[in-house]
């Protein structure tokens, strides 16, 4: 907060778009625009859990409230999983070393940095930790807990990544014989997503979100169909993965397992308990190799880690070699956790830097549009703009706005004719946007009126093109992009360009006006 002039930032720009969204739920609407249906929030619950932290007051804050207490619940749950089946009271390795185990799990949770991201993932992890938890509970104990069944209906409600673990966890409640609390669970998970479903219709909206549309070819295929079919496109994110550190290891974690699961059945020690853990951890780990994503600050398969940690540890913590030390038990429970802390502890670090670049980028987008200059505006990078701005907002990349999704080439751009054709059609009166994203697809007689940069540490692109489209508010522009950058934070820049007249594109939409570019 202290580099961010005293605000609580989040270091990613995504939280704002659900806290739009919470706001126009607030109002009777669903989307980023109070006249327009859209479904850019990338879960089906998070943007209502917001919408009651707004109501109840917590404002900008509830985001890190719900994700805080989600990840301090997990870190809390996987500590006593691990104690319970790999070190066990009474056979302690000392104070010292257990105390080392709560920032190494921290740490490998992603528990510090992710509740900073502002997302829905800390309760993604959360529901997914209580499933594997729950599923032993099952196996050892012969009877259903009933926080299982909640968390297998909400897993998927949170994130939809959250299917193939919830799926799986319902064929394992079957095969241990609980088939009717399987089949009510299953109907009310059903039932939840169909009214998800009958929602977005009765808007005329795709079935899954514009965010998870526009971010997976895999999705778009199987709602919008076009070339190449879903087993194609899960065989190419699997050869992708491989390009990805946790792709890599989530691989190698999957055919250790199996080769695990082979030795226990030579030798006659597969406990029902261990088949169950193993199937739901392989499952988990295929299905995000398949159709998962990775990064994106740390945050797309944080989930799938807490369940690897959990299996492995749990799989290999009892296995036979004279391997049942408590120094051996605690080792392994280490280096698991050592696997992954590298990775969330730089991510951490970065949060304050992201932080810091969301205000000086995004933010002050924000205040541009909502205190300098309050029309109607077009961007392609969808967040703080959006969000407490009561003017109309087009999101060109997609996730806010429907008929710009559908709008988008085979490459996920905007051409020309398509950025025309919306600017127009919605009227909106200037773009904030990213050239380098474009690729091209700025009309010509978009006047490029201002150059922000923010000089951005982490964040890229870190310059932002300011164009005036709507060509009679030249000058009011102008004013306004002047007083705007008296008032920008030290390590922010803004030149305030000419406009090179040049001939009106035929069907532009405009009248001719001075300032043509």
């Amino acid at each position: 907060m202290k580099a961010t002039g005293g605000r609580l930032i989040y270091s990613l720009d995504d939280p704002y778009i659900h806290l739009a969204v919470a706001e126009n739920i607030l109002r009777g609407g669903y989307g980023i625009n109070a006249a327009e249906f859209s479904s850019p929030s990338s879960s089906v619950l998070y943007p209502f859990l917001l919408a009651l932290s707004i109501l109840f007051g917590f404002g900008d804050w509830g985001p890190l409230l719900i994700g805080a207490i989600a990840g301090g619940i997990s870190v809390w749950l996987v500590a006593g999983f691990f104690w319970t089946h790999a070190v066990g009271p009474g056979n302690s390795p000392g104070a010292w070393p257990l105390l080392a185990l709560a920032p190494l799990i921290a740490f490998a949770l992603n528990a510090i940095a992710l509740p900073m991201t502002g997302m829905e993932h800390p309760l993604h992890i959360l529901a997914s930790v209580a499933i594997m938890i729950g599923l032993e509970a099952m196996a050892r104990e012969g009877r259903v807990p009933i926080w299982l069944s909640i968390a297998i209906v909400l897993c998927p409600l949170l994130r939809f990544e959250g299917m193939a673990l919830s799926l799986t966890a319902l064929t394992l409640m079957m095969w241990c014989g609980h088939r009717r609390m399987a089949f009510g669970t299953g109907l009310v998970l059903g039932g939840c997503l169909l009214a998800y479903g009958l929602f977005m219709h009765s808007l005329g909206l795709p079935l899954l979100p514009s965010s998870v549309l526009v971010k997976s070819k895999i999705s778009a295929a199987a709602i919008d169909g076009g070339n190449g079919s879903i087993l194609d496109m899960a065989i190419a994110n699997v050869s992708d993965a491989t390009k990805h550190y946790w792709g890599r290891f989530f691989a190698t974690v999957a055919l250790c397992l199996l080769g695990a699961l082979g030795w226990h059945i030579r030798k006659g020690t597969l406990e029902k308990s261990k088949i169950v853990i193993f199937v739901a951890t392989e499952a988990t780990l295929i299905a995000h190799l398949c159709f998962g994503a990775y990064g994106w600050f740390n945050r797309y398969e944080v989930y799938a880690v807490a369940v690897l940690l959990l299996g492995t540890v749990y799989i290999f913590a009892s296995a036979p070699l004279n391997t049942r030390s408590k120094l051996f038990r605690f080792t392994l429970i280490c280096t698991a956790l050592l696997v992954a802390v590298p990775q969330y502890v730089r991510g951490t670090f970065d949060t304050i830097a992201t932080s810091r670049d969301i205000y000086r980028q995004q933010f002050q987008m924000h205040r541009f549009a909502t205190r300098y200059f309050p029309f109607d505006v077009a961007v392609n990078d969808l967040g703080w703009v959006s969000y407490d701005n009561n003017a109309y907002v087009l999101d060109l990349w997609g996730l806010g706005s429907e008929q710009a999704r559908k709008s988008m080439t085979v490459n996920g751009r905007q051409t020309i004719e398509s950025t025309e054709a919306l600017s127009v059609g919605h009227h909106v009166a200037f773009a904030m946007v990213y050239d380098d994203w474009m690729h091209g697809a700025i009309p010509i007689h978009w006047c490029r009126i201002g150059e922000m940069n923010s000089h951005t540490s982490i964040l890229m692109p870190g310059i932002v093109t300011f164009y005036l489209i709507d060509l009679r508010r030249e000058a009011e522009m102008r004013r306004a992009l002047a007083a705007f950058r008296s008032t920008l934070p030290e390590g922010v820049t803004l030149a305030i360009l000419p406009c090179p007249a040049v001939p009106l594109a035929k069907n532009a939409g405009f009248s001719s006006a001075p300032g043509l570019r």
